[in-house]
Parts: C-alpha cells; structure tokens; sequence
C-alpha cells in the first residue's frame, strides 16, 4: 500500500503541481494506524494538499460490516504550464487571451447565469403579456372591454385630430336577448354571446377593435373608415347574424347603429346613422 502511494507521488512529483487534493477511503487509515502519514506526507512536500477521509463500498453480513476497498485518489492541478505530463506526453497548453476571469474561469458560471435570467426574463414577459390580457379582455367573449374601448377610441381621436384621418363606429345589440335569458338560462345566453362575438370577429379587419360594450351590446371601432364604409359592414354583420343558427338551433337578430368622427368634431358632434 505504502508502495503504491510512492509510486503516485513520484509522478505526480513529475507533473510539478500548484496543489494537490486527495480523496482516501478510512479503511487505509485503519489498516496504517499510526504510520498513515507515510502516505500522506510526502504529497504536502510537492505542493500544498488537502483533502478528506471517507467511507467507500461497505459489505454487511449479520452482526460483520466489512469495506470492501481501499482506494486513495490523488489530484494534482496546476495553470496554464507546458511541461511535459508525467506520461510523457509534450501537451502545450495555450495560455488565454486574457486573464480577466469573466472571460476565463468564470465563462461556464457566466454563461449559465445569462442562460437563467433569459429564461426568467422570458416567463415574466410571458406573464406580463397574460396579465395585460386579462386586464383589456371581456372574461366570457374574449372581445375587449369596454375601458379598453374607450382608450382605442381617444387613441382614434387624437389620430384624426393630428392627420385628418376620419373614423367611425358601429353599435350592435341583441334584440330581445332578456328572453333568451329567461326561457333557455344564461349559460345558454353566454354561448351564444361567445358565438356572437366569433361571427363578428371574421367580417372585420384585424386594425378594428371589437369590444363588449356591455350585457348584449357591443362596440366595433373602425379607424381610416367613412360611415358608408362603416354601414356597409354594419349591414353584413346584421345578415349573418340573421341566417346563422345559433345553440340549439335559436335564431337572433341585432339593431345596428353608425356613427363617423371627422377632425374638428367633439364626441357629441360625431355623425351619426341608425
């Protein structure tokens, strides 16, 4: 055992260490007793060491636990040195560019660390964009809600105002949808809101906003449109309403009101058409 010990020391000696780690199962320590420092204490005399003592592969047969190897592992490490390796191999080891340790030893902590907060900052974007829905979304309809309406709408506004741009909108609300309610039950009168609002979605265009304005009535801003064009999908909307079947094959119609915003007017003078 003492043997074999010296026979690692002597090539470690080779491979000129800056320090040295050794890793011992206990049972050499049981078998050296006293003389255990004939193993250890010529490592210290090739460089600074440390290490620890520890138990390896135990075998228990009744009241007997017996080990059942006796190993001594040795590190020896050292920077950045092109002598030649204890096997004889002539291993030049490059030096880095720079010694700045955010571009040498700390580049996997580092990488690891950006790696982390991309990951983090990509889950609270995520949250955040979930939370900005929830906060400008009809709960039941998904169509906005009626703050975020009235938020696009001083948005328009303010557009029309700076270039001229003229805007209009369409009011819709279900007719007689209080009965629905009461004969069928409101979860019936949900989905079909939920078709409503669907329907509607498909005949507008994606710079539109469709929002519920409330109960059954709803709000549709079309910016860059004259009332004309606004009346022209108002009357579409209202026919398609009018031929689908909605649950449990219930027809539904809508009333219809346009009204167009042109630069100069204030909200009471926006033009309007039933």
């Amino acid at each position: 055992m003492i043997e074999k010990a010296n026979d690692i020391q002597n090539r470690i000696q080779t491979f000129n260490p800056e320090v040295i780690f050794l890793y011992s199962c206990i049972c050499r320590r049981f078998l050296l007793q006293s003389e255990v420092d004939l193993e250890t204490s010529p490592f210290e005399s090739i460089a600074p060491t440390s290490g620890f003592y520890t138990y390896g592969e135990i075998y228990s047969q009744g009241k007997y636990v017996m080990l059942l190897n006796a190993t001594m592992v040795a590190v020896s490490m050292k920077e950045w040195d092109g002598k030649k390796l204890a096997e004889g191999v002539d291993n030049q080891i490059e030096k880095p560019k720079s010694l700045d340790p955010f571009t040498s030893q700390h580049t996997r902590i580092i990488s690891r660390l950006v790696n982390f907060i991309g990951v983090v900052t990509d889950e609270l974007e995520e949250a955040n964009t979930e939370a900005r829905r929830l906060a400008e979304r009809d709960y039941l309809t998904q169509a906005y809600n009626r703050m975020k309406a009235h938020e696009f709408m001083k948005d328009e506004i303010k557009r029309s105002e700076r270039y001229g741009l003229q805007f209009s909108i369409i009011m819709l609300d279900m007719d007689y949808f209080k009965k629905v309610n009461d004969t069928y039950g409101h979860n019936l009168g949900d989905e079909i809101l939920v078709q409503l609002v669907r329907l509607i979605s498909l005949e507008i265009r994606t710079i539109d906003m469709l929002s519920r304005w409330g109960g059954e009535e709803f709000l549709i801003i079309m910016p860059m449109t004259d009332r004309d064009g606004a009346k022209i999908t108002a009357e579409r909307i209202r026919t398609i309403v009018e031929q689908t079947q909605f649950t449990k094959g219930l027809s539904q119609t809508c009333s219809f009101g346009v009204a167009a915003y042109k630069k100069g007017r204030n909200h009471g003078g926006i033009n309007r058409s039933g």
